[in-house]
């Protein structure tokens, strides 16, 4: 994991993906162009690679676009994973190890009542039934 840059030089990749100057990535970020710009800087030199092609605006090396979707997923996954968390916070987890036809006839139809009565616990379910093969 040496060749793991900071989170915030990773965050100026992505969103420097998505803009064609610095000045416009800098004002998505609150930061000034000078730190989009080292950021930038800093990533190429960690993964030796050169991400963008600079001129009056910017633009992808093959290398960036290789690498752009990959840390765009990263933070939109890390992005969902939090989301999904804090809804968990303060939630009990109960799992349910029970036979299939149990669970159809009798368990499934009360589940949305519980869930009703008690927002706070997320049931899952699990069959105790073997495989016929």
């Amino acid at each position: 994991m040496r060749d793991l840059p900071p989170t915030a030089t990773l965050r100026a990749f992505e969103v420097a993906t998505r803009h064609t100057t610095f000045t416009s990535t800098a004002d998505e970020l609150f930061i000034t162009q000078s730190a989009v710009s080292h950021q930038l800087k800093k990533l190429e030199e960690i993964w030796g690679l050169q991400l963008f092609q600079r001129g009056k605006t910017l633009s992808l090396t093959p290398a960036g676009a290789a690498l752009a979707p990959l840390v765009r997923e990263f933070f939109s996954k890390l992005e969902t994973t939090l989301a999904d968390l804090r809804e968990q916070k303060g939630r009990v987890r109960l799992r349910v190890s029970t036979t299939y036809s149990f669970a159809l006839k009798w368990l499934l139809p009360r589940l949305p009542e519980l869930a009703r009565l008690h927002p706070e616990i997320l049931v899952s379910l699990e069959s105790t039934d073997k495989a016929i093969n």
